[in-house]
């Protein structure tokens, strides 16, 4: 997934594992380190609004496409042979991750070729 780093206004993205994102880490050693990262860019980086709790509940409510979610898929694009980035769903890649998922179904967007979802292993 790709990340904020550094300070404004001299931010940029950098692609990160899933379980080095302060997303996953707020979940497996402090929310102190997802709200550091939305206290340095919220409102200039990041324009939706984002919050510790929101996203502490989500970890604990989520059932991924299930309900009215259930064309909810995370999106993400192939970056090397079985090797994905995630596009859109960073905060549910992180939650499904955290509470032990081994395999997801998700969207995979291509430029060159058909879009097609599929199964995702996460570890």
């Amino acid at each position: 997934a790709n990340i904020l780093m550094g300070n404004a206004p001299h931010a940029y993205t950098t692609l990160s594992v899933l379980d080095q994102t302060p997303h996953y880490k707020a979940l497996t050693q402090s929310p102190e380190i997802y709200a550091n990262y939305l206290n340095q860019y919220i409102g200039t980086y990041l324009k939706t609004y984002y919050s510790v709790e929101k996203f502490i509940k989500l970890s604990k409510d989520l059932s991924y496409l299930t309900g009215k979610y259930r064309n909810n898929y995370i999106l993400t694009k192939e970056i090397k042979p079985n090797q994905y980035q995630v596009l859109d769903g960073l905060h549910r890649a992180s939650i499904l991750n955290f509470k032990g998922k081994k395999e997801i179904i998700i969207g995979v967007l291509s430029w060159a070729t058909k879009s097609h979802f599929m199964i995702f292993l996460l570890n």
